[in-house]
């Protein structure tokens, strides 16, 4: 957020990555939830489906902030972290529930 209204907290270097890949990986997670809660089925389809429009939604977030003029910036370092949360966090969730599916 642009001013002063905001402390500055201290974080480790590119904590904002971080944020970045876990906020897009639960939109995701929740696309792919929702897409997959009526046929009980997570296909690779819908889970590519899932990483296509979160990646695509963070892609517009960065364009909107860097053209907005609203003392934001665009970074395609922000929307790869986007995408990596995108794609990484279905397939560890996925990976989780399997196992703990087959540890009943």
């Amino acid at each position: 957020m642009p001013g002063d209204s905001v402390p500055d907290v201290p974080m480790f270097a590119n904590a904002d990555k971080v944020v970045h890949a876990v906020m897009f990986g639960v939109l995701a997670v929740t696309i792919l939830w929702d897409a997959s809660r009526r046929s009980h089925n997570v296909s690779m389809c819908r889970y590519a489906i899932s990483v296509v429009v979160a990646s695509a939604f963070g892609c517009i977030i960065e364009v909107l902030q860097k053209y907005m003029g609203m003392g934001r910036s665009g970074d395609v370092a922000d929307w790869l972290a986007d995408v990596a949360g995108a794609v990484v966090l279905p397939l560890l969730l996925w990976r989780v529930v399997k196992y703990l599916v087959r540890a009943r």
